[in-house]
């Protein structure tokens, strides 16, 4: 593969050369504008791209392991199956990205806007994604093993399937989210809002919900006997069709309808 310096790549990216395949590892490319670029293969592990604008960027199968994206603008670009296990991308900004099958892990996505981002398939297990903004967002059957998700905001995204096993999305918001099917087991949901989420199918095997806010959300047939539902809230209605423990029921915030207070 050969390596390209900093002044040779801007040069072939002004003269639109074709670059597929080309080393760039450790690249800085701070705040330069690569927008629409076609960099799909490359190799940029540990490049340094933080305020880069790669807007609608062509970057599947690229190589952006331990690489630097902090600020970078990635809305609408091309990031199926690319490589960034370890990499920072925080306050970066992925709306509206494709990262469907893409490697995340341990990656940090602190305070990233990903907002009606496709992150399906993809394996997040052991990223940081706190206080990031994943509204809408899809990550069907992605893995999110050991992520952390504090004060993340996940409103509607798509968790079907997705593997949150021993994550932590203390004080997030997951109102209307999907997580049919999902394997919660040990996750950590306290002071989190989910409000009417959708849990149909889903394993809460020694699942924390104390604290959160499940009121309006859909528990129709799901097993919580094992679950931590210490001080959580939910609507009478709520509980019908779900299996609990008469002790559990003791420790919920059970809340009266509206139409059964008139």
């Amino acid at each position: 593969m050969n390596m390209l310096t900093r002044n040779e790549f801007l040069r072939k990216v002004v003269a639109g050369d074709p670059l597929k395949n080309y080393d760039l590892s450790e690249i800085s490319l701070y705040n330069e504008k690569l927008i629409g670029m076609d960099l799909r293969g490359l190799y940029l592990s540990r490049a340094t791209l933080n305020g880069a604008d790669l807007s609608g960027a062509k970057l599947s199968g690229a190589d952006l392991s331990e690489a630097k994206l902090v600020g970078a603008k990635l809305e609408n670009a091309d990031l199926t199956k690319c490589k960034l296990q370890q990499a920072d991308l925080g306050r970066a900004d992925l709306s509206k990205a494709d990262l469907t099958g893409a490697n995340l892990r341990r990656a940090s996505l602190c305070s990233a806007r990903a907002m009606r981002t496709n992150l399906s398939k993809s394996d997040l297990s052991e990223a940081n994604i706190n206080k990031a903004v994943l509204q809408a967002a899809t990550l069907h059957n992605a893995n999110l093993h050991k992520c952390y998700l504090e004060d993340a905001n996940l409103k509607n995204a798509d968790l079907r399937g997705v593997n949150l096993t021993d994550a932590n999305l203390s004080s997030a918001d997951c109102s209307g989210a999907d997580f049919s099917g999902a394997d919660l087991s040990r996750a950590r949901f306290s002071h989190a809002n989910l409000r009417g989420a959708k849990f149909k199918g889903a394993i809460l095997q020694g699942t924390s919900l104390s604290d959160a806010d499940l009121s309006e959300a859909k528990m129709t047939g799901v097993d919580m006997k094992t679950a931590k539902l210490r001080r959580t809230k939910l609507r009478e209605e709520d509980l019908a069709g779900a299996i609990y423990s008469s002790e559990q029921l003791k420790e919920m915030i059970v809340l009266t309808s509206y139409k059964e207070k008139k």
